[in-house]
């Protein structure tokens, strides 16, 4: 959507996204266990 608003697209390539939810995901999941692990640190000290 921001792409559609702020680059003017006006053509989404679904297979583009479809591809890119995968590498998305596990991204997220990496961040999610980094910043567990952030949040674990500041209540040890």
């Amino acid at each position: 959507m921001r792409n559609i608003i702020v680059r003017m697209y006006e053509e989404i390539d679904y297979a583009i996204v479809h591809q890119s939810i995968g590498p998305a995901l596990r991204d997220f999941a990496q961040f999610v266990a980094l910043a567990e692990g952030w949040a674990g640190d500041e209540h040890d000290s």
